[in-house]
């Protein structure tokens, strides 16, 4: 998923960064660097588990890069929270972890892509014809955004 202008905007707009450098070359889109503390919430077997703090570094149209006390290892998803511009609530961004790389003692570098969008809780859509109920992505989606309002 590549986030919309609409979203790049109220999402990149809000918060002051520095421009990326190294490996923005040969990346599809240009990363912003992007200098705040938020959190991320691991989701695995179904289940969320409770966030974690950590301090982004950049942001592009489909992906972020983070620094985390946690290894998290390729394939592992997590929902991050994003303030946005002219928003009262924030952007929650479900993200699959692409590389995690040691810096320091404790101190990961993790790079992910954006998955979906997950907004509040809503009425859950009628499951497409053959659809196996409770195994769409979209039921995936609903159980984060409950688990996350709760």
């Amino acid at each position: 998923m590549e986030l919309s202008a609409e979203l790049w905007e109220s999402t990149v707009g809000s918060i002051t960064g520095d421009q990326a450098q190294g490996l923005a070359e040969r990346r599809v889109n240009p990363r912003v660097g992007l200098r705040c503390r938020t959190n991320i919430a691991i989701y695995e077997n179904g289940v969320l588990q409770p966030p974690v703090n950590v301090w982004t570094r950049d942001i592009s149209k489909d992906g972020i890069g983070v620094m985390s006390a946690r290894y998290l290892s390729p394939g592992t998803r997590f929902v991050v929270r994003l303030p946005r511009k002219h928003h009262k609530d924030p952007l929650l961004l479900l993200c699959t972890t692409r590389n995690c790389d040691e810096l320091a003692d404790g101190i990961y570098a993790v790079g992910a892509t954006f998955g979906r969008a997950i907004s509040a809780p809503q009425k859950p859509a009628a499951p497409a014809a053959g659809a196996a109920p409770g195994h769409s992505e979209d039921d995936e989606v609903n159980r984060i955004r409950k688990a996350i309002v709760s």
